[in-house]
Protein backbone atom coordinates (compact mmCIF):
# COMPACT_ATOMS: atom_id res chain seq x y z
CA UNK A 1 0.00 0.00 0.00
CA UNK A 2 2.95 2.04 1.03
CA UNK A 3 4.21 2.11 -2.93
CA UNK A 4 0.85 2.77 -4.23
CA UNK A 5 0.31 6.20 -2.16
CA UNK A 6 3.77 6.94 -3.32
CA UNK A 7 2.61 6.69 -6.90
CA UNK A 8 -0.34 8.14 -6.41
CA UNK A 9 1.13 11.17 -4.92
CA UNK A 10 3.36 11.32 -8.38
CA UNK A 11 0.57 11.28 -10.55
CA UNK A 12 -1.69 13.62 -8.20
CA UNK A 13 1.40 16.27 -8.77
CA UNK A 14 0.91 15.48 -12.47
CA UNK A 15 -2.26 16.25 -13.10
CA UNK A 16 -2.38 20.11 -13.19
CA UNK A 17 0.46 20.11 -15.78
CA UNK A 18 -0.89 17.12 -17.77
CA UNK A 19 -4.33 18.39 -18.15
CA UNK A 20 -3.02 21.77 -19.42
CA UNK A 21 -1.48 19.63 -22.72
CA UNK A 22 -4.33 17.57 -22.52
CA UNK A 23 -2.66 14.55 -21.65
CA UNK A 24 -4.40 11.18 -22.33
CA UNK A 25 -3.64 7.70 -21.73
CA UNK A 26 -5.11 6.62 -25.50
CA UNK A 27 -6.78 8.71 -27.87
CA UNK A 28 -8.00 8.05 -31.54
CA UNK A 29 -8.82 12.03 -32.88
CA UNK A 30 -12.69 12.61 -33.38
CA UNK A 31 -13.38 9.49 -31.96
CA UNK A 32 -12.84 9.01 -28.32
CA UNK A 33 -10.04 9.32 -25.41
CA UNK A 34 -9.33 7.72 -22.10
CA UNK A 35 -7.59 9.83 -19.25
CA UNK A 36 -6.75 8.69 -15.74
CA UNK A 37 -9.34 9.31 -13.48
CA UNK A 38 -7.32 9.24 -9.23
CA UNK A 39 -7.46 10.49 -6.07
CA UNK A 40 -6.77 10.16 -2.26
CA UNK A 41 -8.98 10.90 0.83
CA UNK A 42 -10.50 9.36 4.16
CA UNK A 43 -13.68 7.62 3.00
CA UNK A 44 -11.95 5.77 -0.12
CA UNK A 45 -8.27 5.55 0.69
CA UNK A 46 -6.64 5.29 -2.75
CA UNK A 47 -8.98 5.25 -5.67
CA UNK A 48 -8.12 4.38 -9.27
CA UNK A 49 -10.19 4.92 -12.28
CA UNK A 50 -10.87 5.87 -15.89
CA UNK A 51 -12.45 8.72 -17.55
CA UNK A 52 -13.61 8.64 -21.53
CA UNK A 53 -14.92 10.63 -23.86
CA UNK A 54 -16.35 8.88 -27.25
CA UNK A 55 -17.59 10.85 -30.01
CA UNK A 56 -20.78 8.85 -31.54
CA UNK A 57 -20.75 11.74 -34.35
CA UNK A 58 -19.94 15.06 -34.52
CA UNK A 59 -23.20 16.26 -32.76
CA UNK A 60 -23.61 13.14 -30.60
CA UNK A 61 -20.67 12.57 -26.94
CA UNK A 62 -21.10 9.72 -24.55
CA UNK A 63 -18.76 10.82 -21.38
CA UNK A 64 -18.21 8.24 -18.73
CA UNK A 65 -15.39 7.37 -16.02
CA UNK A 66 -15.71 4.57 -13.55
CA UNK A 67 -13.42 3.98 -10.87
CA UNK A 68 -12.65 1.51 -7.14
CA UNK A 69 -11.99 2.62 -3.77
CA UNK A 70 -9.15 0.10 -2.81
CA UNK A 71 -9.95 0.92 0.93
CA UNK A 72 -13.24 1.99 1.00
CA UNK A 73 -14.04 -0.97 -1.39
CA UNK A 74 -16.77 0.22 -3.14
CA UNK A 75 -16.92 1.71 -6.99
CA UNK A 76 -18.01 5.10 -8.18
CA UNK A 77 -19.56 5.80 -11.55
CA UNK A 78 -21.14 8.37 -13.95
CA UNK A 79 -22.23 8.35 -17.70
CA UNK A 80 -23.65 11.14 -19.62
CA UNK A 81 -25.11 11.35 -23.36
CA UNK A 82 -25.43 14.59 -24.38
CA UNK A 83 -26.80 16.01 -28.21
CA UNK A 84 -25.23 19.26 -29.56
CA UNK A 85 -26.64 21.80 -32.21
CA UNK A 86 -24.60 24.64 -33.59
CA UNK A 87 -24.60 28.02 -34.75
CA UNK A 88 -22.38 30.31 -36.18
CA UNK A 89 -21.98 31.95 -32.90
CA UNK A 90 -23.86 29.53 -29.98
CA UNK A 91 -24.18 26.13 -29.08
CA UNK A 92 -26.74 24.51 -27.68
CA UNK A 93 -26.62 20.98 -25.61
CA UNK A 94 -29.09 18.17 -24.20
CA UNK A 95 -28.43 15.75 -21.80
CA UNK A 96 -28.95 13.07 -19.28
CA UNK A 97 -26.64 11.60 -16.72
CA UNK A 98 -26.76 8.75 -14.47
CA UNK A 99 -24.12 8.78 -11.52
CA UNK A 100 -22.60 7.17 -8.26
CA UNK A 101 -20.32 9.69 -6.64
CA UNK A 102 -18.40 10.55 -3.66
CA UNK A 103 -19.41 14.00 -3.30
CA UNK A 104 -18.22 17.08 -1.16
CA UNK A 105 -19.39 20.72 -1.32
CA UNK A 106 -16.14 22.00 -0.38
CA UNK A 107 -14.54 21.52 -3.92
CA UNK A 108 -15.24 25.66 -4.38
CA UNK A 109 -12.23 26.43 -2.31
CA UNK A 110 -9.89 23.56 -2.83
CA UNK A 111 -9.53 21.52 -5.84
CA UNK A 112 -9.75 17.59 -5.19
CA UNK A 113 -6.12 16.72 -6.50
CA UNK A 114 -4.68 19.72 -4.20
CA UNK A 115 -6.91 17.58 -0.92
CA UNK A 116 -5.65 14.15 -2.30
CA UNK A 117 -2.01 15.47 -1.94
CA UNK A 118 -2.96 17.08 1.19
CA UNK A 119 -4.29 13.84 2.37
CA UNK A 120 -1.44 11.72 1.33
CA UNK A 121 1.39 14.20 2.66
CA UNK A 122 0.23 15.77 5.69
CA UNK A 123 -2.72 13.23 6.91
CA UNK A 124 -5.22 16.42 6.14
CA UNK A 125 -8.32 15.79 4.59
CA UNK A 126 -10.32 18.85 4.29
CA UNK A 127 -13.30 17.41 2.52
CA UNK A 128 -16.16 16.10 3.86
CA UNK A 129 -17.62 13.83 1.92
CA UNK A 130 -21.23 12.22 1.31
CA UNK A 131 -22.10 9.55 -1.14
CA UNK A 132 -24.68 10.85 -3.89
CA UNK A 133 -26.67 8.75 -6.48
CA UNK A 134 -29.15 9.72 -8.60
CA UNK A 135 -30.17 10.84 -12.14
CA UNK A 136 -30.32 14.06 -14.12
CA UNK A 137 -31.54 15.71 -17.31
CA UNK A 138 -31.20 19.16 -18.45
CA UNK A 139 -30.10 21.67 -21.54
CA UNK A 140 -26.72 23.82 -21.72
CA UNK A 141 -26.09 26.76 -23.93
CA UNK A 142 -23.37 28.75 -24.11
CA UNK A 143 -23.27 32.60 -26.04
CA UNK A 144 -20.99 33.72 -28.08
CA UNK A 145 -18.44 32.08 -26.32
CA UNK A 146 -18.59 34.15 -22.87
CA UNK A 147 -21.92 33.08 -21.38
CA UNK A 148 -22.68 30.05 -20.48
CA UNK A 149 -26.43 28.79 -18.81
CA UNK A 150 -27.61 25.02 -17.86
CA UNK A 151 -31.41 24.32 -16.36
CA UNK A 152 -31.46 20.73 -15.47
CA UNK A 153 -33.77 18.70 -12.91
CA UNK A 154 -32.43 15.89 -10.74
CA UNK A 155 -33.32 13.35 -8.10
CA UNK A 156 -30.13 12.30 -5.93
CA UNK A 157 -30.09 10.05 -2.73
CA UNK A 158 -27.99 10.78 0.25
CA UNK A 159 -26.28 8.98 2.31
CA UNK A 160 -23.29 9.24 5.08
CA UNK A 161 -19.62 7.50 4.40
CA UNK A 162 -17.79 6.93 7.55
CA UNK A 163 -14.22 7.87 7.68
CA UNK A 164 -11.17 4.40 7.39
CA UNK A 165 -9.61 2.89 10.07
CA UNK A 166 -6.62 2.71 8.38
CA UNK A 167 -3.24 3.32 9.98
CA UNK A 168 -1.89 6.67 7.41
CA UNK A 169 -4.85 8.20 8.77
CA UNK A 170 -5.27 7.21 12.02
CA UNK A 171 -3.92 10.28 13.15
CA UNK A 172 -4.61 12.93 11.00
CA UNK A 173 -6.51 15.75 12.52
CA UNK A 174 -9.67 15.77 10.96
CA UNK A 175 -10.67 12.32 11.89
CA UNK A 176 -14.20 12.33 12.09
CA UNK A 177 -16.42 12.61 8.48
CA UNK A 178 -19.94 14.05 9.73
CA UNK A 179 -22.75 12.45 8.90
CA UNK A 180 -25.35 13.96 6.66
CA UNK A 181 -28.96 13.98 6.54
CA UNK A 182 -30.03 11.02 4.54
CA UNK A 183 -32.68 10.72 2.18
CA UNK A 184 -34.19 11.63 -1.62
CA UNK A 185 -34.45 14.72 -3.10
CA UNK A 186 -36.20 16.27 -6.07
CA UNK A 187 -34.82 19.47 -6.90
CA UNK A 188 -34.29 21.82 -9.95
CA UNK A 189 -30.82 23.55 -10.50
CA UNK A 190 -30.27 26.42 -12.75
CA UNK A 191 -26.43 27.43 -13.03
CA UNK A 192 -25.15 30.82 -15.09
CA UNK A 193 -21.50 31.96 -16.01
CA UNK A 194 -19.82 35.10 -17.31
CA UNK A 195 -16.41 34.85 -18.50
CA UNK A 196 -14.78 36.60 -21.36
CA UNK A 197 -11.33 35.75 -20.86
CA UNK A 198 -9.52 33.39 -23.44
CA UNK A 199 -8.78 30.54 -20.86
CA UNK A 200 -9.53 30.02 -17.46
CA UNK A 201 -5.50 31.37 -16.81
CA UNK A 202 -5.06 34.64 -18.67
CA UNK A 203 -4.95 37.38 -16.82
CA UNK A 204 -7.24 40.33 -18.97
CA UNK A 205 -9.02 43.11 -18.05
CA UNK A 206 -12.63 41.59 -17.63
CA UNK A 207 -15.47 40.98 -14.85
CA UNK A 208 -15.85 37.24 -14.39
CA UNK A 209 -19.63 35.94 -12.71
CA UNK A 210 -20.86 32.81 -11.88
CA UNK A 211 -23.61 32.19 -9.39
CA UNK A 212 -25.76 28.78 -8.75
CA UNK A 213 -29.34 28.44 -8.16
CA UNK A 214 -31.19 25.24 -6.69
CA UNK A 215 -34.88 24.47 -5.10
CA UNK A 216 -36.29 21.31 -4.12
CA UNK A 217 -39.09 23.13 -2.27
CA UNK A 218 -41.24 22.99 -5.51
CA UNK A 219 -40.89 19.17 -5.36
CA UNK A 220 -41.98 19.35 -1.27
CA UNK A 221 -44.64 17.16 -1.28
CA UNK A 222 -42.23 13.76 -3.06
CA UNK A 223 -38.97 14.66 -1.59
CA UNK A 224 -37.29 14.48 1.83
CA UNK A 225 -35.97 18.15 2.02
CA UNK A 226 -37.65 21.37 1.33
CA UNK A 227 -35.20 24.51 0.70
CA UNK A 228 -33.55 26.82 -1.62
CA UNK A 229 -30.12 27.88 -1.91
CA UNK A 230 -28.28 30.59 -3.87
CA UNK A 231 -24.08 31.06 -4.50
CA UNK A 232 -22.78 33.82 -6.22
CA UNK A 233 -18.87 34.94 -7.03
CA UNK A 234 -18.18 38.29 -8.95
CA UNK A 235 -14.60 39.03 -9.64
CA UNK A 236 -12.48 41.82 -11.72
CA UNK A 237 -9.64 41.29 -13.00
CA UNK A 238 -7.74 44.58 -13.56
CA UNK A 239 -3.70 45.17 -15.07
CA UNK A 240 -2.43 48.40 -13.42
CA UNK A 241 0.52 50.70 -13.51
CA UNK A 242 1.90 49.12 -16.94
CA UNK A 243 1.39 45.49 -16.41
CA UNK A 244 0.48 44.96 -12.24
CA UNK A 245 -2.30 42.96 -11.79
CA UNK A 246 -4.95 43.50 -9.10
CA UNK A 247 -7.83 40.99 -8.14
CA UNK A 248 -11.07 41.83 -6.43
CA UNK A 249 -13.72 38.81 -5.52
CA UNK A 250 -17.00 39.19 -3.57
CA UNK A 251 -19.03 35.82 -2.80
CA UNK A 252 -22.34 35.74 -1.45
CA UNK A 253 -24.71 32.61 -0.30
CA UNK A 254 -28.24 32.48 0.88
CA UNK A 255 -29.83 29.12 2.28
CA UNK A 256 -33.79 29.24 3.36
CA UNK A 257 -35.57 25.71 4.39
CA UNK A 258 -35.43 22.54 6.33
CA UNK A 259 -32.21 20.05 5.59
CA UNK A 260 -32.31 17.68 8.65
CA UNK A 261 -33.71 13.71 8.35
CA UNK A 262 -35.70 11.63 11.28
CA UNK A 263 -32.14 11.18 13.15
CA UNK A 264 -32.16 14.77 13.60
CA UNK A 265 -28.52 14.92 11.44
CA UNK A 266 -28.84 18.42 9.54
CA UNK A 267 -26.58 18.46 5.91
CA UNK A 268 -23.85 20.70 7.06
CA UNK A 269 -22.14 20.05 3.30
CA UNK A 270 -24.91 21.90 2.28
CA UNK A 271 -24.65 25.12 4.39
CA UNK A 272 -22.07 27.64 4.08
CA UNK A 273 -19.03 27.62 5.87
CA UNK A 274 -15.74 30.48 6.06
CA UNK A 275 -11.94 29.98 6.76
CA UNK A 276 -8.72 29.19 4.76
CA UNK A 277 -7.84 28.75 1.47
CA UNK A 278 -10.53 30.12 -1.02
CA UNK A 279 -11.94 31.89 1.55
CA UNK A 280 -10.68 34.04 4.63
CA UNK A 281 -6.71 32.96 4.42
CA UNK A 282 -4.97 33.15 7.67
CA UNK A 283 -7.92 31.62 9.51
CA UNK A 284 -8.09 27.90 9.71
CA UNK A 285 -10.03 25.86 6.91
CA UNK A 286 -13.84 26.14 7.77
CA UNK A 287 -13.53 28.07 11.09
CA UNK A 288 -17.05 29.16 10.97
CA UNK A 289 -19.15 26.80 9.66
CA UNK A 290 -22.68 25.87 9.42
CA UNK A 291 -23.67 28.95 8.05
CA UNK A 292 -27.11 30.20 6.40
CA UNK A 293 -25.89 33.19 4.99
CA UNK A 294 -22.55 34.05 3.71
CA UNK A 295 -19.82 37.01 2.36
CA UNK A 296 -16.42 37.13 1.83
CA UNK A 297 -14.46 39.08 -0.32
CA UNK A 298 -10.63 39.21 -0.91
CA UNK A 299 -8.55 41.44 -2.37
CA UNK A 300 -4.80 40.40 -4.52
CA UNK A 301 -1.97 42.87 -5.84
CA UNK A 302 0.52 41.39 -7.87
CA UNK A 303 3.57 43.10 -9.00
CA UNK A 304 4.15 40.79 -11.32
CA UNK A 305 8.12 40.73 -12.09
CA UNK A 306 7.71 44.65 -11.58
CA UNK A 307 9.64 45.01 -8.04
CA UNK A 308 11.53 42.41 -6.84
CA UNK A 309 13.17 41.06 -10.47
CA UNK A 310 14.29 45.20 -10.74
CA UNK A 311 16.47 45.73 -7.34
CA UNK A 312 20.22 44.28 -6.47
CA UNK A 313 18.23 41.70 -4.50
CA UNK A 314 18.93 39.35 -7.51
CA UNK A 315 22.44 39.53 -7.09
CA UNK A 316 22.45 38.20 -3.58
CA UNK A 317 24.78 34.64 -4.12
CA UNK A 318 22.87 31.80 -3.71
CA UNK A 319 19.05 33.31 -3.57
CA UNK A 320 19.52 36.08 -5.86
CA UNK A 321 17.90 33.34 -8.78
CA UNK A 322 14.57 33.65 -7.01
CA UNK A 323 13.94 37.20 -6.63
CA UNK A 324 14.33 37.03 -10.67
CA UNK A 325 11.83 34.69 -10.86
CA UNK A 326 9.88 35.69 -8.39
CA UNK A 327 7.98 38.81 -6.69
CA UNK A 328 6.28 40.24 -4.21
CA UNK A 329 2.21 39.80 -4.22
CA UNK A 330 -0.07 41.26 -1.19
CA UNK A 331 -3.69 40.21 -0.23
CA UNK A 332 -6.20 40.74 2.57
CA UNK A 333 -9.63 39.27 3.24
CA UNK A 334 -13.05 39.28 5.10
CA UNK A 335 -16.22 38.00 5.59
CA UNK A 336 -18.07 35.75 7.36
CA UNK A 337 -20.72 33.15 8.17
CA UNK A 338 -24.01 33.42 10.35
CA UNK A 339 -27.34 31.98 10.75
CA UNK A 340 -29.88 34.87 11.15
CA UNK A 341 -31.07 37.21 8.65
CA UNK A 342 -28.86 40.26 10.05
CA UNK A 343 -25.22 39.99 11.37
CA UNK A 344 -23.29 43.19 12.74
CA UNK A 345 -20.28 44.06 11.01
CA UNK A 346 -18.49 43.93 14.28
CA UNK A 347 -18.82 40.24 13.17
CA UNK A 348 -17.09 40.32 10.16
CA UNK A 349 -13.48 38.42 10.37
CA UNK A 350 -10.73 40.08 8.40
CA UNK A 351 -6.84 38.74 7.20
CA UNK A 352 -4.07 39.92 4.94
CA UNK A 353 -0.81 38.96 4.03
CA UNK A 354 1.88 39.00 1.43
CA UNK A 355 4.25 36.62 -0.09
CA UNK A 356 5.82 35.50 -3.67
CA UNK A 357 4.53 35.10 -6.70
CA UNK A 358 6.34 32.50 -9.47
CA UNK A 359 4.80 33.76 -12.97
CA UNK A 360 1.20 32.06 -13.34
CA UNK A 361 1.91 28.79 -11.94
CA UNK A 362 2.29 28.98 -8.05
CA UNK A 363 2.66 31.53 -5.17
CA UNK A 364 3.37 31.11 -1.54
CA UNK A 365 1.63 33.17 0.75
CA UNK A 366 1.74 34.04 4.29
CA UNK A 367 -1.46 35.40 6.29
CA UNK A 368 -2.73 36.23 10.03
CA UNK A 369 -5.79 36.88 11.38
CA UNK A 370 -6.62 40.93 12.05
CA UNK A 371 -9.48 40.38 14.05
CA UNK A 372 -8.75 40.18 17.62
CA UNK A 373 -11.85 38.50 19.00
CA UNK A 374 -11.00 35.01 17.28
CA UNK A 375 -8.21 32.94 17.92
CA UNK A 376 -7.68 30.80 14.74
CA UNK A 377 -7.08 26.87 15.69
CA UNK A 378 -3.56 26.90 14.13
CA UNK A 379 -2.59 30.05 15.51
CA UNK A 380 -2.36 33.81 14.52
CA UNK A 381 -0.63 33.16 10.54
CA UNK A 382 -0.77 30.15 8.34
CA UNK A 383 0.94 29.85 5.12
CA UNK A 384 -0.17 28.63 1.99
CA UNK A 385 1.39 27.26 -1.49
CA UNK A 386 -1.24 27.60 -4.28
CA UNK A 387 -0.51 26.22 -7.47
CA UNK A 388 -2.33 27.94 -9.87
CA UNK A 389 -3.45 25.17 -12.44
Amino acid sequence: MRFLNKALLFILFSIPVVSQTRFFLYQKAGAFNVAPWVRYNSVEGPFTGLKTQIFISSTWILEGQAGYALSGKFPRYEGKIAKKYLTEENEFSFFGEYFLRTETGDKRNLPDWQNSVLTLLFDQDYYRHYKLQGERIGINSVWWGVYTTEMSIARKEYGSLRALDIPSLKNRKNAFNPSIAEGLEYAVNLAVMMDPRPSPRAFVNAWYFSGDYENSRIFKSISDFSNQKIDATIRRFQEVFSGQRMVISLRGGLFVGQRADSRGFIYEPFLFDAGGIGSIRGYSYGEFSNGKRLVTGSVDYSFNKRLLPRTTLTKIWGIGRLFSIADLTLGADGGNVWGGNLTKASNFKSSAGAGLSFGDVARIEYFWALSNTTQTRRGDGTVYVRINF
